[in-house]
């Protein structure tokens, strides 16, 4: 999570760890940051590079699936991470989105942008455990905002509830229409 110069909140989604990373482990992938690194031991430079572009790919459309959904929330651009191939190449193996994910200044507004923070995380078909991660903190949001809601309305229904009741009251004990009507 990062701390914007105006006090939001933003958070990264994005792509960290392919889904199908138990398959021979993507030849000794190692974990580093939020990137994967492959490793060219026991491959030949062809089949590492195809899994490098595989990789590329899929990194990319994963965080172009996180900016198309994240409009006017994202901060930047996609951020990548990049891994030189046999060929020279320069080969995104990670990457991420920052989301601006700060209350807004009502709760419904701030409601429906944890909505759309939440269709930004989730996406790619493949959300990484800091996109679920960035799902549920905006989901707590997204609750917290409702129950502020309900509580603002219930506040408002009491208010006009009583002014009801003083104005039937204020009626039905001979009052004017005028102040029936003042208060109507």
């Amino acid at each position: 999570m990062e701390i914007g110069s105006n006090s939001s909140t933003y958070w990264q989604v994005g792509y960290a760890a392919p889904g199908s990373l138990q398959e021979s482990q993507l030849e000794r992938a190692t974990m580093e940051g939020d990137a994967i690194h492959l490793s060219q031991e026991d491959n030949g430079d062809k089949d590492f590079k195809r899994k490098l572009s595989t990789r590329d790919k899929s990194v990319k459309s994963h965080e172009a699936a996180h900016l198309a959904a994240a409009v006017g929330l994202a901060r930047g651009g996609v951020n990548y991470t990049y891994q030189t191939g046999p060929d020279g190449q320069q080969h995104a193996v990670g990457g991420h989105v920052n989301i601006d994910m700060g209350k807004e200044s009502t709760p419904e507004a701030t409601i429906a942008k944890m909505q759309q923070v939440i269709a930004a995380a989730k996406a790619p078909s493949d959300p990484s455990n800091q996109d679920v991660a960035v799902a549920m903190a905006a989901s707590q949001t997204l609750q917290e905002a409702r129950e502020e809601l309900a509580d603002k309305r219930r506040s408002e229904k009491d208010g006009k509830s009583s002014t009801k009741i003083k104005i039937e009251t204020a009626y039905k004990g001979g009052q004017s229409s005028q102040t029936f009507s003042a208060h109507a």
